[in-house]
């Protein structure tokens, strides 16, 4: 799948309201409730997740991202979405920055589901260009063509996928490394 299938549209929050980490982990995880991404009452069991995973370690990559990840159970359909905390957020980073940009990820309870979006997440926030772009979108459907233009697809022939995708950030043309 490509990185544009796995967002939530709906679920975008522009400006967020959340001044505290807790405060921005419910807001988040309403907000995808809010979308139907969560069964009745799986968000605050997916608020909990989310709490357990910071204390092993704070999800706040540092340039000011996050990638808060939260697991439902029983949840079918991995998928993340936006959000902007235009002045910031104290999120624990990894070098203490504060964070004005997450993109929240949730997985089902089932091991290794986040195996397939993690990655794909992980590139795009190192392309500064993209992070830019998310940084001043105004809209959803600015956030939404920042995806679509860093979305890449595995173009292989071998339909299985690849760890490395044609135009992904840092990735030659003909590069090709199949999934074991």
């Amino acid at each position: 799948m490509r990185l544009i299938d796995y967002v939530v549209p709906e679920a975008i929050i522009l400006d967020m309201k959340a001044t505290t980490k807790e405060e921005a982990i419910r807001e988040l995880a309403e907000s995808l409730d809010a979308a139907g991404v969560f069964d009745a009452g799986n968000a605050k069991i997916a608020i909990k997740s989310c709490h357990n995973r910071e204390d092993l370690g704070s999800t706040g990559v540092g340039r000011g991202i996050a990638t808060p990840e939260m697991i439902a159970p029983d949840h079918y359909r991995m998928c993340f979405t936006v959000g902007l905390a235009r002045n910031g957020i104290e999120f624990d980073s990894l070098d203490g920055a504060q964070v004005d940009l997450f993109l929240p990820m949730v997985y089902s309870s089932v091991p290794g589901s986040w195996i397939c979006m993690a990655p794909l997440v992980g590139n795009v926030i190192r392309d500064d260009a993209f992070v830019r772009r998310l940084r001043q979108a105004c809209t959803r459907e600015e956030i939404m063509a920042a995806i679509e233009a860093i979305t890449t697809e595995c173009t292989c022939e071998d339909q299985k996928g690849c760890r490395k995708s044609k135009g992904a950030p840092g990735v030659t043309p003909d590069a090709h490394e199949p999934l074991p």
